[in-house]
């Protein structure tokens, strides 16, 4: 994960964070909202509410400098938000902003068994995650894949390349899907994107925020914010818009 100057880091936050005006993002498409206002309950009308795992929840302050808007987990802590209508999705948007304070390797969002029992078949879905060179990365499951246990039951990866996540400061990760094209964004750049036949959310397990499953944790160490999920894939233009309107 690329650290920068103290200067440079100041001056990248500060545009990243700042710059607000009261303008609404979208909600057309949307099914899940943890805007992290002192609760972990669902904002949009699905009302997928969070729970904790590992604590009782720390709320801080977000990137516009509000008092209990973002949450804080510390490793071992993780968010669930149980599977109402993720696994009908045939396209998406997956969105999630982020202020890391760890270099590891670490998870932001996936759908998979926690706990797998030796010699029982269980599903794997998908994961948003940092990887241990600091890239964002999205890798989802291909069709009537999900209790497959090998790597090539996954779509390729994308990741970021040179764009690296940065540490300690906010950033933002989107992933989407059209039902043909998958895309990755980072920071407001449309980092990869690549053609795919299908992409299959499995069901049953919850979607998970910070954490992978019980042999392989990955847990996110921060502050997350504004976890979105919309039923369908926002374009370039809305996405950048989510970031720099949302909480106004």
């Amino acid at each position: 994960m690329r650290k920068v100057t103290a200067a440079l880091l100041l001056l990248a936050c500060f545009f990243m964070s700042c710059e607000k005006e009261e303008v609404w993002p979208t909600d057309k498409g949307l099914i899940l909202h943890l805007p992290f206002n002192s609760s972990l309950n669902d904002a949009s009308n699905d009302r997928n509410n969070a729970t904790i795992v590992g604590g009782t929840p720390s709320f801080v302050q977000n990137r516009f400098f509000d008092q209990n808007s973002a949450l804080r987990l510390v490793r071992g802590q993780y968010l669930e938000v149980a599977d109402k209508k993720f696994n009908t999705l045939k396209a998406f948007t997956f969105y999630i902003e982020f202020y890391p304070t760890s270099d590891d390797y670490q998870v932001l969002l996936g759908k998979r068994a926690y706990t797998v029992t030796p010699g029982t078949k269980y599903n794997q879905s998908f994961n948003i995650a940092i990887n241990d060179i600091g890239q964002a990365r999205a890798q989802f499951r291909r069709i009537g894949q999900c209790q497959n246990d090998e790597l090539s039951a996954y779509q390729p990866e994308l990741n970021s390349g040179n764009e690296d996540v940065m540490l300690d400061c906010w950033n933002y990760v989107a992933s989407t899907f059209d039902g043909r094209v998958q895309k990755l964004y980072l920071n407001g750049k449309l980092v990869s994107q690549q053609n795919l036949d299908g992409i299959v959310i499995c069901d049953t397990d919850p979607l998970r925020i910070g954490a992978w499953w019980k042999d392989n944790p990955l847990f996110f160490s921060g502050v997350v914010d504004e976890v979105r999920v919309y039923d369908r894939a926002l374009s370039d233009g809305e996405i950048f818009e989510i970031y720099k309107y949302a909480k106004r």
